[in-house]
């Protein structure tokens, strides 16, 4: 019986009217973000810029509103548009923090610009210290679905603290990367589609079937994906992709089940009407959200006279963390769970064994190219440089992800 009714499970297209009739399903598809360039460059920013406004000073309610506050541009310019357009006395910010921040971090300029706008600010440390609990909220909330939270130690403090309120993200799709791209496979990287190749770290410690079988059906999936791209160029492929894939199966999940689960998120820079501007945009306005940058800094010239933030929001060191947990982790790998068939508890082990003995990852090239040449100069080398992949760098990653999905899975 159970095996008949799988059988009927059907994944719908997204932004669709579903027709139920008799047992048969149809779909009519009312809205897709498809990069058709119609705005003049003489209009365009003025037509942005109204968009901005409108759909941040739409979130204004009455409830308590509150802004994950970082030294960017995203969410600098939600802050700055409802202090000087909302005008709300409602406003919190805050910013997540591992250890003392350092100059030039995310949470300190937040902190500047929170003060020149009159807008309380705090500092929520990301992590408690307690690795067992992160690793049950990510398996309780992320429902196997997500990525693994860093921070979720600090969604939980600010969700008690401040219950049934209104949590604004500055997730965006204004146009990304100015990276040179010459290839499908330099899009799919950039949007972070990438074969199970990236596991290859696992692959060792798997039955040669079990690889086969998630490469092969990876594989599948990412050629069906880029099928729907095929007539784009490649910046316009990646801007779409971006939207449809990065930002809807990576960042959007941890805003509907993690930060979720303590807050009515709201996505103002994601509005409707802020995304038919984008993607009327011609592709010199969109390289590097070079149109939403002037915008925004032409809006707020106050809040964007405060130099953006060189160094991000704090991460705890996963790896010095696992180490010290391990046998909490190998006491917890003897309750079973339904990944064991295909990623052994002592596969896992064997993951978390090697990183006491190996020589921790250097910087990235990335990070070694900006601290010989200086950000300037890395910039401009970077759009040269494909995005990087690490193995060895994400072996941590690996092991996260998979202590919270057998978890969730036990349940």
């Amino acid at each position: 019986m159970a095996k008949q009714f799988t059988k009927k499970i059907k994944l719908f297209p997204k932004a669709s009217r579903i027709d139920i009739n008799d047992g048969h399903f149809s779909s009519d598809v009312y809205w897709k973000f498809i990069i058709e360039p119609a705005y003049r460059p003489s209009s365009a920013k003025q037509i942005l810029k109204d968009s901005l406004i409108d759909s941040v000073c739409d979130q204004v309610c009455d409830k308590k509103i509150l802004l994950s506050l970082s030294g960017g541009y995203d969410s600098s310019g939600i802050l700055g548009i409802l202090a000087k357009h909302g005008k709300i006395d409602s406003l919190e910010t805050f910013s997540y923090v591992s250890g003392p921040p350092t100059p030039g971090c995310d949470a300190l300029v937040a902190q500047k610009m929170a003060t020149l706008s009159g807008v309380p600010h705090s500092m929520v440390d990301s992590y408690s210290g307690d690795f067992s609990h992160v690793i049950s909220l990510n398996a309780q909330y992320g429902q196997g679905i997500c990525n693994f939270s860093d921070e979720i130690d600090a969604w939980e403090i600010q969700g008690q603290k401040y219950p049934n309120s209104v949590l604004l993200a500055g997730d965006e799709c204004f146009g990304w990367m100015e990276r040179k791209l010459t290839s499908v496979e330099d899009v799919q990287i950039t949007v972070s589609l990438r074969a199970f190749q990236a596991a290859s770290l696992l692959f060792p410690l798997m039955t040669p079937k079990v690889v086969e079988s998630m490469t092969n059906a990876m594989q599948k999936t990412i050629e069906e994906t880029i099928r729907n791209y095929e007539s784009k160029n490649l910046h316009d492929m990646k801007d779409e992709m971006y939207l449809d894939q990065k930002i809807q199966n990576s960042l959007l999940p941890c805003r509907r089940f993690i930060s979720g689960t303590y807050f009515e998120v709201r996505e103002p820079l994601l509005q409707t009407s802020v995304l038919d501007v984008v993607r009327q945009l011609p592709l010199s306005d969109r390289m590097g959200k070079r149109l939403y940058r002037e915008a925004i800094q032409e809006l707020l010239p106050e809040i964007f006279s405060i130099k953006r933030a060189t160094t991000g929001q704090g991460s705890p060191n996963w790896r010095d963390e696992i180490i010290r947990n391990k046998e909490i982790i190998a006491t917890s790998l003897k309750v079973s769970s339904p990944l064991d068939a295909y990623i052994s508890p002592s596969a896992i082990m064997t993951l978390v064994r090697s990183m006491e003995t190996e020589i921790p990852p250097k910087a990235t090239l990335t990070q070694t190219i900006r601290h010989h040449v200086g950000p300037t100069l890395a910039k401009v080398l970077r759009k040269y440089m494909r995005p990087e992949f690490s193995p060895n760098s994400s072996k941590d990653v690996l092991v996260r992800r998979l202590l919270t999905l057998r978890q969730f899975l036990q349940t």
